[in-house]
């Protein structure tokens, strides 16, 4: 048995603010080590969230944190 042991790796979760720059949606979504949770409204592409209202631009992302109060 060797003495050394394998680091165990959490998945990273975070709660993020997503806002279309189109039309201004407002909502909360999931990431997971980088990879955003299924929805229906936003997908993701090349590392970036884009909104189902037809925006070619990508959505701003904000921790979820910055509007709770703490």
């Amino acid at each position: 048995m060797s003495g050394s042991r394998k680091a165990v790796k959490l998945a990273e979760e975070r709660e993020l603010v997503v806002s279309c720059p189109r039309c201004l949606t407002f909502e909360i979504l999931w990431v997971r080590d980088g990879k955003m949770e299924a929805t229906r409204r936003f997908t993701q592409r090349k590392g970036r969230v884009y909104h189902d209202c037809g925006s070619k631009k990508p959505c701003l992302l904000f921790p979820a944190t910055w509007w709770r109060k703490t």
